[in-house]
């Protein structure tokens, strides 16, 4: 892994940090960090009252690539669907519980949380 790599890596669990402790004054409860799987990862799992919420974290430093929320394109969102039921079959006790999948997205070190961003499994 080179310099730029560890560098992204630490600003990701930065604001996956700052987007957790948001989450809990919000009254979620954090049941998973960087859950992984053969399909992929996802960065926070969390229950919001009696719903499980799949949350995706995106920060951009500056608008040349877009903004932050547009990186969780389809494949990304499939993907996250795949580690999701994933998450729900190896944890069978969540299964009928409700799910959505979240994305915070942070623009100029600012928080825009989008609860329910894309459809369902």
């Amino acid at each position: 892994m080179n310099e730029n790599d560890r560098n992204r890596r630490a600003l990701g669990s930065r604001y996956e940090d700052i987007t957790v402790e948001w989450l809990k004054r919000q009254g979620f409860h954090i049941l998973a960090r960087n859950y992984r799987c053969r399909s992929g990862e996802i960065d926070i799992i969390a229950r919001e009252d009696t719903t499980l919420a799949f949350i995706e974290v995106k920060y951009r430093g500056n608008f040349s690539f877009g903004y932050s929320e547009e990186a969780v394109n389809r494949y990304k969102q499939q993907k996250i669907r795949r580690v999701a039921e994933y998450y729900l079959t190896s944890h069978p006790w969540e299964a009928e519980t409700n799910c959505r999948f979240d994305v915070a997205a942070f623009e100029n070190g600012h928080l825009h949380y989008y609860r329910d961003a894309f459809g369902g499994m």
